[in-house]
C-alpha cells in the first residue's frame, strides 16, 4: 500500500485511518446510489473520478453519461481522484478525494473536498475542483 511508502508510525496510522473511512463511505454510497472509482494512474495529472450506476449493489454497473465527474490537469490542484461522496451538514454531498502533491516523491498526495450533488437528471455531479477553501452550508 502507498500509505507505508517511507511511512513513520504516524503517517501509516493517519493513512490507515483515511483508507477505512474512505471504504465505509464508499460502501455506504454504493448501496444508496452509485459506486465511485478513479482512473488513469495516481501518478499522473490526468488521474480523475468517475461514476457507475446499477440497479443493485452487486451490480452490474454502467458508467453515467456525466464522465469524470472529477477532473483537474492544470493549475495548482490536479490528479484528483481516489475518493469518496458523503453527507455533509444540511444534508448537503461532499467529495472527499486525493490531490497530486509529489513533494517528496511521486505518489505523494493531499486531500481535497469540494461540494457534489445529484442533477435533475438523476448522475453525480463535483463542484470543483477548487484550490481555494469552501464555506460550509
Amino acid at each position: 500500500m502507498l500509505i507505508t511508502l517511507s511511512g513513520t508510525a504516524e503517517r501509516i496510522r493517519a493513512g490507515t485511518i483515511y483508507v477505512v473511512v474512505a471504504l465505509l463511505s464508499s460502501v455506504i454510497f454504493l448501496i444508496a446510489i452509485a459506486l465511485t472509482y478513479a482512473a488513469a494512474g495516481t501518478e499522473n495529472r490526468t488521474y480523475a473520478m468517475g461514476c457507475a450506476v446499477g440497479k443493485s449493489p452487486l451490480g452490474p454497473f454502467v458508467p453515467q453519461k456525466n464522465n469524470p465527474i472529477l477532473r483537474s490537469t492544470t493549475g495548482l490542484v490536479t490528479g484528483t481522484a481516489h475518493g469518496c461522496v458523503v453527507e455533509g451538514p444540511h444534508k448537503s454531498l461532499w467529495a472527499f478525494y486525493t490531490v497530486k502533491a509529489a513533494v517528496v516523491h511521486g505518489f505523494e498526495r493531499r486531500l481535497g473536498m469540494d461540494p457534489a450533488s445529484i442533477g435533475a437528471d438523476g448522475e453525480l455531479r463535483v463542484d470543483g475542483a477548487s484550490s481555494l477553501p469552501r464555506r460550509l452550508p
